[in-house]
């Protein structure tokens, strides 16, 4: 695959790794880290990321230099595809082990799913700070007042409301 550009080649091996080269056909760097074969490789529209497919199930993420960003791990089988969407903000990724998967790069859109995952945790969990509840916008933990017999604790009121 050429980059954006059409001056860099990226080529997958075998030999479990990646390659890029320059248009005249000189090597500029060999990405290693991955434990079997790569399959596929697909570079970001801006050209300033690579991803790369593995039969190792896995899917790495690299900067134009042939530094690694990242490794996706998820599927099950070895990784066939991988494409950018046109915003470069969204990966797919096309499995043997019959899914796609979308790796989303947008911070806004991980940053809901973190705290709609987290929900019940930050708001019930004792132990987490109000700083922590304020990055998921979520309101200060209110004083209660909790009735304890025994081994139960009940919720009976709020202190404040």
């Amino acid at each position: 695959r050429f980059s954006p550009d059409g001056q860099t080649l990226a080529t997958a091996s075998s030999d479990t790794t990646a390659k890029l080269w320059r248009s005249d056909g000189s090597l500029i760097t060999t990405l290693q880290g991955h434990t079997a074969a790569v399959l596929a490789v697909r570079f970001s529209p801006d050209g300033q990321t690579l991803a790369t497919a593995s039969s190792d199930n896995t899917v790495k993420l690299w900067r134009s230099d042939g530094s690694l960003i990242t490794t996706l791990q998820g599927h099950t089988a070895a990784v066939l595809a991988v494409r950018f969407s046109p915003d470069g903000q969204t990966l797919a990724t096309a499995s043997s082990d019959t899914t796609v998967k979308l790796w989303s790069n947008n911070l806004d859109d991980l940053m809901a799913w973190s705290c709609d995952w987290l929900h019940d945790y930050l708001s019930t969990n004792p132990t987490v700070t109000d700083d922590e509840r304020a990055a998921c916008d979520l309101p200060p933990r209110e004083p209660q007042l909790l009735s304890v017999w025994g081994n139960t604790v009940q919720f009976v009121s709020r202190l404040f409301r």
